[in-house]
């Protein structure tokens, strides 16, 4: 927007002195000949209004042109964009079918230890009453195995001798 305001004042600013010299020269007459045609007694503002208006219309046409060339460069680049964002979805769209599957396999995996863990404890422990039967003079009944509790540090004794002593 400030660009157009700059090229609006600068036209307005070459009307005016077009403006001025077309008054100052308007009593003043000029034969032209351009192209072989020749025109003869032209007042000098009627000249410099025409050559104004031909001026305005060629600068006209250039910037639709410029802005036409522009316009289509950046649609050529949208649409390179485009293209680049559906790849990228897709490559994502695989990489997430890729981690879905990796995370249902590690799961599954994960299952299968557990059971396999689960079936080898039984074993232990159906191996360890095959043990302790074998063991066991007959007559006897089997006794649950014994924990053996760890005797406590020396400090942690003297922590609990007394609620008000210091030291």
């Amino acid at each position: 927007m400030r660009r157009f305001n700059t090229f609006l004042i600068i036209l307005l600013i070459v009307l005016a002195i077009s403006l001025i010299f077309i008054v100052q020269n308007s009593g003043t007459t000029v034969d032209l000949k351009f192209l072989g045609w020749t025109f003869s007694n032209i007042s000098v503002g009627l000249t410099s209004v025409l050559i104004f208006i031909i001026g305005f219309i060629a600068m006209w046409i250039i910037s639709i042109m410029i802005y036409l060339s522009g316009t289509s460069r950046y649609r050529k680049e949208v649409s390179e964009m485009g293209s680049v964002i559906k790849k990228l979805e897709e490559e994502k769209t695989k990489l997430k079918e890729d981690y879905d599957k990796l995370l249902k396999d590690a799961e599954d995996k994960k299952r299968e230890f557990e059971f396999k863990t689960k079936e080898l404890e039984e074993k232990i422990k159906s191996l360890e009453e095959e043990i302790k039967v074998a063991t066991t003079p007959e007559g006897e009944s089997p006794s649950p195995p014994e924990v053996i509790e760890a005797e406590e540090p020396p400090q942690e004794q003297k922590k609990k001798k007394g609620l008000f002593r210091r030291g």
